[in-house]
């Protein structure tokens, strides 16, 4: 894990406040068997709001619907 601060640092100053902010928001999970911290939905949506690209703004409704229950 050692290129996670950067990673959250470019994440954060993206829009996602300071690095201790947004790790805040994070979990580590088991990925192929080494810890990885993986941003919230909630903060992921977030994020790409504050980036405003085109891509991220089409992304945001699919990861909304990520939220609903499914049927």
């Amino acid at each position: 894990m050692t290129q996670l601060p950067s990673i959250l640092a470019a994440l954060a100053n993206s829009g996602g406040g300071t690095y201790d902010s947004l790790l805040a928001h994070t979990e580590l999970l088991q990925v192929f068997g080494h810890p990885c911290r993986v941003v919230s939905l909630d903060r992921l949506i977030m994020l790409k709001r504050a980036a405003g690209r085109p891509k991220d703004l089409e992304a945001i409704a699919e990861l909304e619907s990520l939220r609903r229950p499914l049927a």
